[in-house]
């Protein structure tokens, strides 16, 4: 009898096996919501498993005692009514055809207690896997209270009975469990099918806009070498990208920008962000050409730099667009240097040649020669600030702390400031970074600032001087005077050449200035309302060291 029940458990889980490999292989698996003709084939085959194992519990002695119960169980579980009235039809008929000598009426009365049973358990609230116990164990009692009614046994203690209860439990659990972990292999492969899906189409749309795209895109290894190009580098280089895949680009970059894409990259790996550079590639034809690029780091799951997205774009026309203006400004500034230098050196040798004429004539006075060196003094100063604007100077740059530098300014203008009736206030954050700069020419900057807010205020009155950290690379100083004010529409021409609202002003002050704080990598800016006063906000890169 163990052996023979071993049968029906073997059976039972290998016809589900196949059933799941090979009718249902194409299908999803069997819910009350699926489709009639699922419902119809299935339960087809379930009551052909029901009928196998009927026909070997014959074949082998003739017992009753199989495990046909739960196959109808497993329809109605898994798949409703249709399933299930299919495969109990089909033991009733079987049932009918092979045991002539039992009562059919008790054989559909079992397999309706079955259904019911099963049925009661389903619509409870209790969670699905003890819903499957709960049927097991019910439907068990009652197949095992129709064995000993049909009085296929003496005794419900009959061991043959006891086997049968325990393989029943054992092929129910079997049979659920075996059925559960198909239909979750099944999810997991839908998942997985889906997911590839999904990955082919959005790959298939990347590659698609990638491919068509006018920008240059391209994705390169941490090492940076080339991954991946897209064909727009073959028009703009002239080179097909099967020719960079895992190499270098190295021998395309210009020498001159190398270095500068070398500290980028080393940048962009130890800080993991975005960054942006502008760099000469080599045409195959062998002209260079301008290529900005955006660089975005991609990061793993260890949150380490996998790739790098480098989005670039063509930009030579632009470039030789901006030189041309450039060039086209330096010929205007010329021609309004040219006016103004006529301009500005013509009044005093007018007053030179005007003396020397007195002088010719015994009219000369010894006062005029005071005067002949004030004009010879406007000249020289013109001569040198020219000097500064046109000459390159030579850069001894140093880190320097900005706090100490302003308070030396401020000592050095103290006398001037008594003079004028003015208090400067200066005001500075503690730690502020350190600049790296020509101390002696950013002097000159803060002095000019500060006679310019002097001057302003012929009353007297008050000059603020602050600095702080404005963001992480730049230091903000701003020079705030409580003057007379300038009119907004000529703020935009302060630092012009030869522009000045002084009556003895060259013009050329605010102009070195400018031109100081550029070579610094910074900016100088003005804002001013009439009656007011007027602030002088220059900006300047900071060194990555703290001042104690």
């Amino acid at each position: 009898m163990v052996l023979q029940l071993i049968i029906y458990i073997s059976l039972l889980l290998s016809s589900l096996f196949l059933i799941s490999r090979y009718i249902t292989n194409r299908r999803k698996p069997l819910n009350w919501f699926s489709p009639l003709s699922d419902k119809l084939i299935i339960g087809f085959f379930y009551g052909v498993i029901g009928v196998c194992l009927m026909y070997i519990g014959k074949a082998l002695n003739g017992n009753v005692a199989d495990l046909r119960q739960i196959v109808v169980v497993l329809a109605l579980f898994y798949g409703g009514w249709i399933p299930t009235l299919v495969s109990s039809l089909l033991l009733f008929i079987f049932r009918i055809l092979m045991f002539t000598d039992s009562s059919p009426v008790a054989f559909l009365m079992s397999l309706m207690c079955t259904i019911t049973i099963t049925q009661i358990i389903m619509k409870s609230q209790i969670p699905r896997s003890k819903q499957w116990y709960t049927i097991t164990l019910a439907v068990m009692i009652e197949v095992y209270a129709y064995l000993w009614y049909l009085g296929a046994y003496s005794s419900l203690f009959d061991p043959e009975l006891l086997h049968f209860a325990v393989a029943f439990i054992l092929g129910s659990i079997f049979s659920y469990h075996f059925i559960e972990s198909l239909r979750q292999s099944y999810k997991v492969m839908e998942e997985l099918r889906q997911s590839k899906e999904r990955l082919e189409h959005s790959e298939a749309n990347y590659r698609l806009i990638a491919e068509n795209s006018s920008d240059l895109i391209a994705v390169l290894s941490v090492e940076g070498n080339a991954v991946y190009l897209s064909p727009s580098y073959l028009p703009v280089i002239g080179l097909r990208t099967e020719q960079f895949i895992g190499k270098g680009i190295k021998e395309m970059i210009h020498p001159e920008d190398y270095p500068q894409l070398i500290q980028l990259w080393t940048e962009l790996v130890i800080e993991k962000k975005a960054a942006r550079a502008e760099c000469r590639y080599l045409h195959e034809s062998g002209h260079w050409v301008w290529i900005e690029s955006h660089y975005m780091p991609v990061l793993g799951i260890k949150g380490e730099i996998d790739k790098v997205v480098v989005i670039s774009r063509d930009v030579t026309e632009r470039k030789q667009t901006e030189e041309l203006i450039r060039e086209t400004e330096k010929l205007s500034m010329v021609g309004e240097l040219a006016a103004g230098i006529a301009h500005e050196i013509r009044n005093p040798l007018t007053s030179l040649k005007g003396f020397i004429q007195l002088m010719k004539k015994e009219t000369f006075k010894p006062s005029f020669l005071d005067i002949m060196y004030e004009e010879l003094d406007r000249i020289e100063t013109i001569t040198n600030e020219l000097l500064y604007l046109g000459k390159p100077q030579v850069q001894m740059v140093k880190e320097t702390n900005i706090k100490e530098l302003l308070e030396q300014i401020i000592a050095f203008m103290h006398p001037q400031a008594l003079l004028h009736n003015t208090l400067v206030t200066f005001r500075a954050e503690d730690k502020l970074p350190l600049i790296t700069c020509v101390d002696n020419h950013l002097k000159q900057v803060f002095i000019n600032l500060l006679k310019n807010a002097l001057e302003a205020m012929p009353e007297g009155g008050q000059i603020f001087i602050k600095t702080k950290q404005e963001d992480q690379e730049t230091l903000l100083i701003s020079v705030e005077d409580q003057g007379i004010g300038i009119p907004e529409d000529r703020v935009a021409k302060l630092g012009e050449p030869f522009f000045t609202l002084k009556e003895k002003g060259t013009g050329l002050g605010l102009t070195v200035c400018k031109k100081i704080i550029k070579d610094h990598n910074g900016n100088i800016t003005f804002r001013s309302k009439v009656g007011i006063g007027t602030i002088a906000e220059v900006r300047l890169p900071i060194s990555n060291r703290i001042t104690a």
